[in-house]
């Protein structure tokens, strides 16, 4: 098994924001990706919090990228959440996490959980008391198996067709 080292970061390299970005678009059809600019921008946000994990000596393999709820929901770093999942609701307590993938390799060494486990400890930290996200429907039972309870279902996710589960994670 490849060693990994999770890392929280509050910036990044060129170098790994090139990594992550290439991890974004291998995972997300394009009208589920997020632009370089966006996600640029909503790495920013001082008050997420941002994890990477790295393979040892190899590069970054994994990542989850967190915001406020309200930021998200109003827009302030991806486009406006409200517009897209009306029933989502505003909430100071909590933070969402609208960035994580894990390259395919590396899946099956519960690489996800341990960014999910990781994150939990580090919001906490910050004083967050619950987690938020819109998760394909495909992966919800996954996060629900991590404490994550599934809210509802939002259908044609910005016109995608998709259909994601809004969750929350008690923290």
């Amino acid at each position: 098994m490849d060693r990994i080292e999770l890392k929280k970061a509050d910036q990044f390299t060129k170098k790994e924001f090139s990594q992550i970005y290439a991890i974004e678009a291998e995972i997300f059809p394009e009208g589920l990706r997020e632009s370089p600019e966006t996600m640029k921008e909503s790495i920013s946000n001082e008050l997420g919090i941002y994890l990477v994990a790295k393979r040892w000596g190899k590069g970054i393999v994994g990542y989850l990228f967190c915001v406020p709820h309200n930021d998200a929901y109003e827009g302030k770093h991806y486009d406006r959440l409200k517009d897209f999942d009306h029933r989502m609701k505003e909430d100071v307590s909590a933070l969402y996490i609208g960035n994580v993938a894990v390259l395919p390799g590396f899946r099956n060494q519960y690489l996800f959980s341990l960014l999910c486990f990781r994150l939990r400890s580090e919001a906490k930290k910050a004083g967050y008391r619950r987690l938020t996200m819109h998760v394909r429907s495909d992966l919800s039972p996954l996060m629900q198996r991590l404490g994550a309870r599934r809210i509802y279902s939002v259908s044609n996710w910005f016109g995608s067709g998709e259909i994601v589960d809004y969750l929350k994670f008690s923290l």
